[in-house]
C-alpha cells in the first residue's frame, strides 16, 4: 500500500464536512449518510452524572443530630458521632464517580462539628481513657472512622 496525503479544505469545519470531502476524493470511502458513525468508548461525557445530594443531606443530618445532641447533653461525650460520620457517606455513596471524596466530606463535617463543640465548651464530657480528654478521643475516633470509611469504599469499588 502506498501512502496518500490529502489536504483537507480550509472550509471544512466539521467531521461531516471532512468525511464528505474524502468520499468525493476517494470513492471507496462511504459518505457520512451510509457509513455508521463510530464513537470512542471513552468520551468526555461518559462519567458525568446528575449530582446526588441525598448523601450530602444524610451527612449534614447526622452532623446536625450529633451537634444538637451534644449541645443538649454537654455532660455526655457522643463517641459514635465522630466514628459514624465518615462511614455513612462511604456506605451510601457507592454509585457515585468519586466515592472516596464522600468519606473525606464526612471527615470534614466531623472536624467542623468537633471544632464547634470545642469552641463552645460543649465537648467536656467524660473520656473512655483515663489518660485523654473528650477532644483527643473525638479526633481519634474521627480518624478511625475516616480510615474505616476509606477502606470500605475501596473494597466496594473493587466489586
Amino acid at each position: 500500500m502506498s501512502r496518500v496525503d490529502i489536504a483537507l479544505p480550509s472550509s471544512a469545519t466539521t467531521l461531516e464536512d471532512n468525511e464528505a470531502f474524502l468520499s468525493v476524493q476517494n470513492p471507496t470511502i462511504a459518505p457520512p449518510a451510509t457509513q455508521p458513525r463510530r464513537f470512542n468508548a471513552v468520551t468526555a461525557t461518559a462519567h458525568q452524572r446528575a449530582p446526588d445530594f441525598s448523601v450530602l443531606a444524610w451527612t449534614i443530618g447526622i452532623a446536625l443530630v450529633w451537634l444538637i445532641t451534644a449541645f443538649v447533653r454537654s455532660d455526655t461525650t457522643m463517641h459514635l458521632g465522630p466514628l459514624l460520620l465518615p462511614m455513612v457517606p462511604a456506605a451510601l455513596g457507592r454509585d457515585t464517580d468519586h466515592p472516596l471524596h464522600l468519606t473525606l466530606v464526612g471527615v470534614a463535617a466531623g472536624a467542623a462539628v468537633i471544632t464547634v463543640l470545642y469552641l463552645t465548651g460543649n465537648l467536656s464530657g467524660p473520656a473512655l481513657s483515663p489518660f485523654s480528654d473528650a477532644l483527643t478521643e473525638s479526633i481519634a475516633l474521627l480518624a478511625v472512622g475516616g480510615v474505616a470509611g476509606l477502606g470500605a469504599t475501596a473494597l466496594m469499588r473493587r466489586r
